[in-house]
């Protein structure tokens, strides 16, 4: 596992990198999903 050499301080280095990589790849996909839905709205009202 990818993990395994990393010392405890290391460690937590790297899931915290993980963890806000994957936020960002969240955040642009839910703003990503809000345009869809605006636009979606838009059409709807014309």
């Amino acid at each position: 596992m990818l993990e395994k050499g990393f010392a405890s301080k290391h460690k937590k280095a790297f899931n915290q990198l993980l963890l806000a990589d994957d936020f960002l790849k969240f955040k642009t996909l839910m703003a990503n999903r809000n345009k869809a839905l605006e636009a979606e709205a838009v059409k709807a009202l014309h």
